[in-house]
């Protein structure tokens, strides 16, 4: 199969596929096109149609968590409701790959973000996401997990004296 890239965008891209076997070429849009049957033309004699959506869709979701939270623990409880997610029979049918904790993405101002990835049905990825979201939520309260938010300082008049790094203690 080749691919020739037609139109390129942040979230809606189309190639032309060329299919090999039967010497079709379709138009394939990742955001999914009406069925191919409505959509038939010919493009140097041969058929041009518009294909459904790819086979999939990712979950992609960095969640925040206090830097005085045990990580090990954090992840566990993020697996658990990814788990219990994936075997809901509401969700069940939506969901490919289960919701993990994939890694630590970044050590943020504020906490360090959790990276959670898994796999859909097609154009499910984001209820599923927010599903999760909310699982979450619920769990961190359960569990004490904080999720962090920034924090400002105020000072009004004279700043508070700097600490004494680097000095060495009197004997």
């Amino acid at each position: 199969m080749a691919l020739l890239a037609k139109e390129i965008a942040i979230r809606k891209s189309k190639v032309l596929v060329i299919d090999s076997d039967e010497s079709n070429i379709g138009l394939h849009s990742r955001l999914g096109m009406p069925k191919p049957e409505d959509f038939m033309n010919y493009f140097g004699g041969k058929k041009l149609l518009f294909e459904k959506t790819k086979e999939m869709s990712g979950i992609n979701l960095d969640v925040s968590v206090s830097y005085n939270d045990d990580l090990d623990h954090v992840m566990n409880v993020i697996n658990r409701v990814g788990h219990e997610l994936a075997e809901d029979p509401v969700w069940k049918e939506a969901i490919i790959k289960e919701p993990q904790a994939l890694r630590v993405n970044n050590f943020g101002d504020s906490g360090i973000d959790i990276k959670i990835t898994g796999d859909t049905q097609p154009m499910r990825q984001w209820e599923v996401t927010g599903q999760l979201r909310l699982r979450l939520k619920k769990a961190f309260d359960k569990e004490g997990i904080e999720i962090p938010w920034p924090h400002t300082k105020l000072y009004f008049g004279n700043a508070p004296p700097a600490p004494d790094y680097g000095k060495k203690a009197k004997d």
